[in-house]
């Protein structure tokens, strides 16, 4: 009764052992799904690998990292919506825009000519700055097509995406002002025309942007809806602004044809792409005169000269 039982409970084993070394990887991948799959359970984040290339990774929420990629060039300033990941690559001597989406584990090459930094995204729809002709322009990939969105001799910086609209600051005679998009009816707006004016971020109907001029700084909220205008202070009070001439808004169908020589282009200076990508020091390559931004302390040998995006209409 014994043997037969020890036979038995044997078998029993070896079945087991089985089933489970067959089932294995494809429990593997359901974890491996659910884990990095899942919508709003990853963070985008930058590491260095081995060969010294940043890489664009997803952190889950248990800490385990996933390389989505591998190249032999240096990727950043990654940001995601839903899920799609978009982020700058190096793989020329300038930047391109990559666009990543989890669940089918494709990644799409946006931009293939000019130099192109800080892509943002919302659902599927992305929005970057790109070099043309020496001006930093507005371009965003809805889904499907890639349109150009500004045309105009004034340089752009600061885009911003949400659902229904594009932000962004443009200069002008050396001051930044403030500037909406609809996607869907294609009308441009000047929302300042005082002091000079950089974007901070768009939410759903409310933009807001850093103010400043010989006096102050402050942030001020702009509602797309009322067009109303609020300063914020330093507590997070809202007082509505006074003194702000809506009548000199300027309202523009982004389907005209603009003059782009009715203008001499405005410069960006080498100080207005550190502040808008945030970056702190500026290494000097031994190849160029021009300066070269680093993200990061470690990450200043990845980067080649990036001539044109801190030096962009001299």
């Amino acid at each position: 009764m014994k043997k037969v039982t020890l036979l038995s409970i044997l078998i029993s084993l070896v079945l087991s052992l089985s089933l489970f070394l067959l089932a294995r990887p494809t429990l593997v991948s359901a974890l491996v799904d659910v884990t990095a799959g899942t919508v709003g359970i990853f963070e985008t984040e930058t590491q260095v690998d081995k060969k010294g290339f940043r890489q664009i990774v997803m952190r889950d929420q248990n800490g385990s990292v996933f390389f989505i990629t591998s190249d032999n060039f240096t990727h950043d300033n990654p940001t995601s919506s839903k899920r799609n990941i978009v982020w700058m690559g190096q793989e020329r001597s300038t930047w391109d825009i990559f666009l990543y989406n989890v669940d089918s584990d494709k990644t799409v090459k946006l931009t293939t000519t000019g130099n192109n930094v800080n892509p943002q995204i919302t659902g599927s729809s992305v929005v970057w700055e790109g070099l043309r002709d020496g001006v930093w322009q507005i371009f965003m990939f809805d889904g499907m097509k890639i349109h150009q969105i500004t045309k105009d001799a004034n340089p752009k910086q600061d885009v911003r995406l949400s659902e229904t609209m594009i932000v962004y600051s443009q200069k002008e005679n050396e001051v930044w002002n403030v500037y909406t998009y609809d996607i869907a009816t294609k009308i441009t707006l000047k929302v300042t025309d005082q002091d000079s004016n950089r974007i901070i971020s768009i939410n759903e109907n409310l933009v807001t942007w850093e103010t400043s001029n010989d006096y102050e700084n402050s942030i001020v909220e702009y509602n797309l809806m009322t067009k109303t205008y609020k300063k914020i202070d330093k507590n997070g009070e809202k007082d509505k602004i006074v003194g702000i001439d809506t009548s000199l808004i300027e309202a523009t169908n982004a389907n005209s044809e603009q003059d782009n020589n009715s203008l001499e282009p405005e410069s960006i200076s080498e100080k207005d792409i550190l502040e808008e990508l945030d970056i702190e020091e500026v290494i000097q390559s031994p190849e160029t005169p021009e300066s070269t931004p680093s993200y990061t302390p470690e990450n200043i040998m990845d980067l080649e000269d990036v001539q044109e995006s801190t030096n962009s209409a001299n």
